[in-house]
């Protein structure tokens, strides 16, 4: 149990949101994202999922939970799950 949730980092002069916060707050993220079956399976392996639409960061839900979160450039949304969490 934690008392307070990272937000994320300041990282090559941009802010970068936290797993951690996704998690604890994602449904309310103003960019969300949600997963069929099949693209939550590539997001658990790690893969990228297509979309066609707005950049920046995502919630990824699945049946209206959070999963995880992603960065959008446009024509994908780049996985930023975890590593240790995802499924071989």
């Amino acid at each position: 149990m934690r008392h307070q949730v990272l937000l994320g980092e300041i990282r090559r002069d941009r802010f970068e949101p936290d797993y951690a916060w996704c998690m604890a707050d994602g449904e309310n993220w103003h960019h969300r994202f949600e997963l069929d079956d099949r693209a939550m399976e590539k997001y658990m392996r790690g893969e990228s999922i297509p979309y066609h639409g707005e950049k920046g960061w995502f919630a990824l839900l699945w049946h209206g939970y959070p999963v995880g979160h992603g960065r959008g450039d446009g024509s994908q949304i780049k996985n930023k799950l975890p590593k240790a969490l995802r499924r071989r």
